[in-house]
């Protein structure tokens, strides 16, 4: 059976690409050109933002925007979009406070964590951090699906505290990363 598993995978009858089982979002494709994302930016009427450090022009970051509103068809803020090579690599989804208090972005991240696992199963703890320094506190962790080394999403909060004023701040998001696609143009 299992050899007859292998040669139907081998002749291309069944797609063994872990690429499938975590897609980046909007969407897009792994290796995709930055046109697909423009292109939707345009068609919603999204301020975008090319970026390319002149010390690595294969290296292009996309920024997408509503100006101050959520995204189209979700509560999103920003879209960041990473490609090597005009292919995809990474895309990092941010959800900025928007006047919402420290405690409603813990609770979206919160809800957001137990979507991925609801989706993908356990998810792996990563940075956990914690200072305090000058009256300001910080604290930021991370949790991560591996779905095979080198393809990952990762959920990520950071929150920032003015003890003396007594207001703080917290963002989180969600960052897709396909590695394989790094390592196909060196």
């Amino acid at each position: 059976m299992f050899f007859r598993f292998l040669l139907l995978a081998l002749c291309g009858l069944i797609p063994l690409s872990a690429q499938s089982i975590l897609p980046p979002p909007y969407g897009l494709g792994w290796g995709d050109p930055p046109g697909k994302l423009i292109q939707w930016a345009k068609s919603e009427k999204l301020d975008r933002t090319e970026f390319v450090a002149g010390k690595n022009p294969d290296e292009l970051l996309l920024t997408i925007e509503a100006g101050g509103r959520d995204l189209p068809n979700g509560s999103e803020d920003r879209i960041e979009a990473r490609y090597h090579a005009s292919r995809l690599y990474e895309v990092k989804i941010d959800y900025l406070p928007q006047g919402k208090t420290v405690e409603k972005m813990r609770e979206g991240f919160g809800k957001m964590r137990k979507a991925l696992v609801e989706r993908y199963g356990p998810l792996k703890k990563g940075h956990h951090q914690q200072t305090e320094k000058s009256q300001v506190a910080t604290f930021s962790e991370s949790y991560r699906f591996q779905a095979t080394p080198g393809l990952s999403v990762t959920i990520v909060l950071t929150q920032v505290t003015d003890q003396l004023r007594h207001r703080g701040e917290a963002t989180y998001s969600l960052i897709y990363r396909n590695e394989h696609i790094l390592s196909l143009s060196e």
